[in-house]
């Protein structure tokens, strides 16, 4: 296993261990606009550069800035990790760009041992043989998103070094099918034998599957402000915020760590995580 694998595969590891940490924590369930963060949404109109922008409006996927697998995949091949919460094998055939919108679309269909199903995903994060294709040193990303509905449904929209170490990693969204209304917010920090997490799970009130939300977060040197439909929900001000460049990554995975998310019904399939716009803006300190 690469160094690359390594720290992907660990993310994932943490994330089966997530629900005990929330309540180790006292991080349980917030609801929407608790937050004592009132950092705007810099969307809605404050001053700020754009730093990064695909609106899916081509008619394909732009391969300069994306790729559809992690970093340390082999070109054509696909990929995935831990088996033993992830079901899928990412593969550039289950992305496309449509209607203004990228498509990322889970099947049950088995092309590689040990996962039965195929999904699709992509990141900013090039290859392991060339940089990332955009990467950026605190700012606010935005996503507006629509998630499949179902069990067993994991989409994800997360930051990671570009210099792929890990941590530390900003989960700006994460969801899981049987807890359809919480929107799970997550920091990680340390190191890979030694990490530390923050993280949330947000009562947002509403079924996520019902309709497309923005999901974002504001990273700042000394604070991490979570949003929710233009919404503070979350403000992190303790150790480990990251001070190195990242690069986002957007993923529908199948499975998790939560009970029945191992056992998603063949009628949710095929599914799709549905992307209208990927924004990341600068603003500095």
């Amino acid at each position: 296993m690469t160094a690359d694998i390594e720290w992907v595969s660990l993310r994932w590891f943490v994330g089966a261990l997530l629900g005990g940490l929330l309540a180790a924590c006292g991080a349980t369930s917030v609801p929407v606009g608790s937050s004592d963060g009132r950092l705007p949404s810099l969307s809605a109109g404050s001053p700020a550069r754009l730093l990064f922008d695909d609106e899916f409006n081509a008619a394909s996927l732009d391969t300069r800035a994306w790729y559809t697998c992690y970093p340390w995949a082999k070109a054509g091949r696909g990929c995935s990790n831990n088996p033993s919460l992830e079901l899928e094998w990412y593969r550039a055939a289950n992305v496309s760009v449509s209607g203004g919108f990228l498509q990322l679309v889970a099947k049950k269909r088995q092309v590689v041992k040990g996962y039965p199903y195929t999904s699709g995903m992509v990141s900013t994060g090039g290859r392991l043989s060339t940089k990332a294709t955009f990467a950026f040193l605190y700012g606010y990303a935005e996503a507006r998103i629509r998630f499949p509905r179902g069990a067993g449904m994991w989409p994800a929209f997360w930051l990671v070094p570009a210099n792929r170490t890990w941590p530390p990693e900003i989960d700006i969204m994460e969801w899981q099918g049987v807890h359809p209304r919480q929107d799970i917010v997550t920091i990680h920090w340390g190191s890979a034998k030694h990490q530390q997490q923050n993280g949330s799970a947000v009562d947002t009130g509403t079924d996520l599957y019902a309709g497309y939300h923005t999901y974002a977060v504001d990273w700042q040197p000394t604070a991490v402000v979570w949003y929710f439909d233009g919404k503070p929900i979350k403000r992190y001000t303790g150790p480990g915020i990251a001070h190195l460049p990242m690069y986002a990554i957007l993923n529908l995975a199948i499975g998790g760590w939560e009970p029945g998310q191992l056992n998603p019904s063949p009628s949710s399939f095929p599914a799709t995580m549905s992307v209208d716009y990927v924004r990341i803006w600068n603003r500095k300190p």
